[in-house]
């Protein structure tokens, strides 16, 4: 199962390079919950989300192929884990929704 949930980060990368936002300025971020609820071990390699603002409007639809530097992320059974992504301080993340993810 997937969820995703909209908010603020305090730090991002961008292009290798860690920025910490200063105190009272975050950066505009959703984050992912990948749970493995069956019986197999699961590698995800991608997903779609929407991001939507504080109207309830999908500005974007970000891609991510490049989940665990291109090995993805293996979970055995029960086991979660939880990616934050920035999305960019000029577009406030209110909601997102995962559109689909790639095993």
């Amino acid at each position: 199962s997937t969820s995703c949930t909209g908010g603020f980060s305090n730090q991002r990368t961008v292009g290798g390079n860690t920025q910490v936002a200063s105190r009272g300025a975050p950066f505009n971020a959703y984050q992912l919950t990948f749970t493995n609820s069956g019986n197999t071990i699961v590698t995800i390699y991608g997903v779609t989300v929407d991001l939507s603002d504080y109207q309830h409007h999908v500005f974007a639809q970000p891609h991510d192929t490049n989940l665990g530097n291109g090995a993805g992320i293996t979970l055995g059974r029960g086991q979660s884990r939880q990616i934050v992504e920035t999305a960019g301080a000029a577009h406030p993340v209110a909601s997102c929704d995962v559109v689909s993810w790639q095993p």
